[in-house]
């Protein structure tokens, strides 16, 4: 008769258990201690070409911060120290705007470089402040120009506006230049037609462009003042885009043609006050062909908002961070 077989004996078992038990409590150690032997460790995300744009724009801004507040502390002239701190307080307003700092959430990772200053560093001079101005308008710019997303184009160009007449101001207060390479003081409306923008909206922009010549005219034959030569050097700027907005679109002298030979002048206090409106209504739309237009095609644009927002201020307008965007005051 075959035998049975045996079973485990009571040590036998006990020794498969206390293995088990040995078993599991090394991988659970293992774990307590973070090793992944499958997993790799997170690498650092490669910033696309939206973020690469919105991180340069930002480290700008704080550059132009530090320096500015650094220039205000070295500085015994109360307006240029006003002006200064004004710039910085639109640079820190512009960072904050675009979402500051990029952080992954890994350690030691962040695409904006941090600045390298230490407290025994000169005070910046108010030349470095608006070469850094100058230098962050045009590359806001050209970020405007080339980013795909219509919003951050819209912001984007209003920063460049802001940047370069903050270093206008700067350089009228203390006689410090520009660098050659600025925003064009010169603006020129475009040769072709701006991608994605309607032909409604352009038409509008036309009878507003020919309503600022005509009430700029009324202006400097009525007034007296030192109002007179600054109306009437705008007036054929204004009337002058019309003709080109409206050849551009095909509509000069045409049913479409919304221009008329008489407008209602706006409502205002004073002669500078109109000026202002006027300018910065302009600004304002141009600021939203710039969001609502495609890449590579908004550099006329964003010069045609600087340029408005220039006169707006020639006429008292106050410098804001955010020209041209009406929700941001």
């Amino acid at each position: 008769m075959d035998a049975e077989p045996l079973s485990p004996t009571v040590p036998t078992r006990r020794r498969r258990l206390v293995r088990a038990v040995l078993g599991a409590a090394a991988v659970v150690a293992l774990a307590a201690c973070g090793v992944r032997i499958d997993t790799p460790p997170p690498s650092e995300p490669s910033p696309d070409t939206h973020e690469i744009l919105r991180s340069t724009v930002v480290a700008d801004a704080l550059d132009v911060e530090r320096l500015a507040t650094s220039a205000a502390e070295g500085t015994d002239d109360a307006d240029v120290s006003a002006a200064l701190l004004q710039a910085a307080a639109f640079a820190q307003a512009h960072a904050q705007q675009l979402g500051g700092t990029y952080e992954s959430g890994l350690a030691d990772a962040a695409v904006t470089p941090e600045a390298t200053t230490s407290p025994d560093d000169e005070a910046a001079r108010v030349t470095d402040v608006v070469e850094a101005l100058a230098g962050a308008s045009v590359r806001a710019r050209g970020a405007a120009d080339t980013t795909n997303d219509g919003p951050l184009a819209r912001l984007l160009a209003s920063i460049s506006t802001s940047d370069i007449l903050a270093a206008e101001q700067l350089g009228d207060l203390t006689g410090a230049e520009l660098p050659e390479t600025v925003v064009p003081t010169t603006a020129v409306v475009p040769e072709t037609l701006p991608s994605g923008v309607s032909a409604a909206d352009l038409t509008t922009l036309v009878e507003a462009e020919d309503a600022a010549g005509y009430v700029y005219e009324v202006q400097a034959a009525r007034t007296a003042d030192a109002g007179r030569e600054r109306s009437a050097d705008r007036a054929p700027i204004h009337r002058d885009r019309a003709d080109d907005w409206a050849r551009l679109l095909e509509i000069d002298s045409t049913a479409q043609d919304p221009r008329s030979t008489a407008y209602v002048m706006p409502e205002a206090e004073s002669v500078a006050a109109r000026g202002q409106l006027l300018e910065n209504n302009l600004a304002a739309s141009y600021a939203s062909l710039v969001g609502t237009s495609g890449p590579s095609g908004r550099t006329e644009l964003v010069d045609l908002l600087a340029d408005s927002s220039r006169s707006a201020v020639s006429w008292g307008a106050p410098l804001t961070a955010f020209p041209g965007l009406p929700e941001q005051e």
